[in-house]
């Protein structure tokens, strides 16, 4: 009897630990005085470490309340919790945290970094891949049908035979995929009700084309996982803090940059043109469509404020989509502050439609991102490729992996004909790196010390009928 009532105290003093422990929006708030017990009594906790004045944390916390409301409805095991890094230094410096927010998975107490996206739905997608099956066994019509419309994005795999090297390759990469859901589909008879047969690899999304199958002959790990990258992205991404992380974290290391205002109608003007081209090389290049009013996106380059963000983005996506497996195409609303820092665009919109059809057609190769130049976050982008706003509408290429190298187009005109050009040129090797340069003086030749800038060093310092001694100085 003794025995049976210490247990029941027991369990009773830890309901009562448990009630104790203060939430909000479903999310644990912890501190020093419990964080050792509520990590020691949950297999699986995911810690956001923040600091109340961090804009990102604060643009993190509604995502992260949903994510935590979302998983607590389903009445999961996960559990999300916080903790004020500024209240509680000596438990964000025992695991390491260096800058807000930093996020830490801890199963069965043993932490591991958070490596997932900053939307509620990513969030919980990382989690239940982190603590389930690499795919989720589907069993019925009904089952598929709910899982389609629960997820964004989600993959399936339809393999009576598990032992094949497709499934295994399939089972290979859905485990190491964090961010994507994937399915797995056995039963022939429910795979015939699916409209799919044995063997079929398809991707489901809520956007742009809401059924894509693998078709290509080969398949592999690489090809296959690179294949789920480039379908599971709009063919044009805007280009947002939401979405920075899969742009530049991606498969897809050539990126075409569009610079567009939202404000301007840009958006809507080019992106539906811009669409078929883009998709062509959608796997080698990624367009991005960047708002130039972003004040924020003005610190990659300058942005025109001027405003037509989906009205470019359709016209875009063909072109983006060709090349979508090695460019990503992202869209930037330069309207946005914070989107500064990437560069100037106008009508964005109004580009983006015409633009699609290329950015669709290289999807696999170049990455799309349209950025919109009224954000002023984006203002960096602008000042990054040397940009000015009165250069909006217009677009640039950069390749991640030879040195951040930028290309510029010879057209200073945006259409769907010009940017397949562009990037036909870039592929062909007949492009030459676009250099910063100060514009050339007037009377750069004026003094004994002649002013060289990009446009005329060539021309001064290679000239053979001169000796040349050059100064390179910076300045400060």
């Amino acid at each position: 009897m003794r025995v049976t009532l210490f247990a029941v105290a027991i369990a009773l003093l830890g309901a009562a630990f448990a009630d104790e422990i203060p939430t909000e929006d479903n999310v644990l708030v912890l501190s020093k005085a419990n964080f050792e017990n509520v990590i020691s009594t949950t297999d699986f906790i995911l810690v956001e470490f923040y600091a109340p004045w961090c804009g990102h944390c604060k643009s993190l916390a509604p995502e992260y309340a949903k994510a935590a409301t979302k998983l607590n409805e389903e009445e999961s095991p996960i559990k999300l919790a916080k903790v004020d890094a500024t209240q509680e230094q000596d438990l964000a410096e025992s695991f390491g945290v260096r800058g807000y927010p930093t996020l830490k998975f801890f199963k069965n107490g043993n932490p591991v970094d958070y490596t997932g996206g900053r939307q509620a739905d990513d969030i919980v997608a990382w989690l239940k891949k982190k603590t389930g099956p690499p795919a989720v066994e589907v069993t019925s019509a009904e089952q598929a049908k709910e899982l389609i419309a629960a997820n964004n994005v989600i993959t399936f795999g339809f393999f009576p035979d598990q032992a094949t090297e497709k499934a295994k390759a399939f089972l290979n990469v859905a485990g190491l995929v964090d961010d994507q859901v994937f399915a797995l589909v056995s039963d022939e008879k429910l795979i015939e009700e699916l409209e799919a047969e044995s063997g079929d690899v398809v991707l489901f999304k809520n956007f742009e084309e809401p059924r894509v199958k693998y078709d290509a002959k080969e398949f592999n790990e690489d090809l296959f996982k690179t294949w789920v990258f480039v379908q599971s992205m709009p063919t044009i991404v805007e280009f947002s803090h939401e979405t920075a992380s899969k742009i530049f974290g991606g498969q897809i290391k050539y990126h075409l940059l569009l610079f567009l205002s939202k404000k301007n109608g840009d958006f809507e003007k080019y992106l539906d043109d811009l669409k078929p081209v883009a998709k062509n090389y959608r796997d080698k290049i990624m367009a991005v469509a960047i708002d130039t009013d972003e004040d924020d996106h003005q610190r990659v380059e300058n942005i025109i404020k001027n405003g037509d963000f989906e009205k470019y983005l359709d016209d875009l996506k063909p072109v983006a989509k060709n090349y979508r497996d090695k460019i990503m195409a992202v869209a930037i609303d330069t309207d946005e502050d914070d989107h500064q820092r990437v560069t100037c665009y106008d009508d964005f919109e109004k580009y983006l439609d015409d633009l699609k059809p290329v950015a669709k057609n290289y999807r696999d190769k170049i990455m799309a991102v349209a950025i919109d130049t009224d954000e002023d976050d984006h203002q960096r982008i602008l000042e990054f490729f040397g940009m000015k706003k009165d250069e909006v509408p217009s677009a640039r290429l950069i390749a991640l992996e030879q040195d951040m190298a930028k290309y510029k187009p010879a057209s200073s005109e945006l259409s769907a004909n010009t940017i397949e050009e562009f990037i036909q040129s870039f592929f062909a090797g007949t492009l030459k790196q676009h250099l910063l340069s100060e514009d050339l003086p007037e009377d750069w030749a004026a003094k004994p010390v002649k002013v060289l800038v990009a446009t005329n060093f060539d021309e001064v310092v290679f000239d053979t009928n001169k000796k040349v001694l050059v100064e390179f100085y910076a300045p400060w």
